[in-house]
């Protein structure tokens, strides 16, 4: 896969507010159906397992939670945004 060239001009800032969940997790022994665990990493991790990430955007985060997706209640999101405007 060809990564495209980086856009002209000043890159967008983005922040991602981390809760977890399924992007967030991992397996003790991947390829299998086991031993899975929802929130396992961070969103610092996530981002650097995107190395031409920084070509494109300025990314920060935060990490407002590390749970299953079952876990976050729409009082959540709304505190998580509104410690962000």
């Amino acid at each position: 896969m060809q990564i495209p060239a980086a856009p002209l001009g000043p890159r967008p800032k983005v922040l991602i507010i981390a809760t977890g969940g399924t992007i967030a997790g991992a397996q003790d022994q991947p390829g299998t159906t086991g031993a899975y665990r929802a929130g396992s990493l961070t969103a610092e991790q996530i981002i650097a397992s995107v190395p031409e990430l920084p070509r494109y955007a300025e990314v920060e985060s935060e990490q407002f939670s590390n749970v299953a997706s079952t876990a976050i209640t729409p009082g959540a999101v709304d505190r998580a945004v509104a410690s962000h405007q």
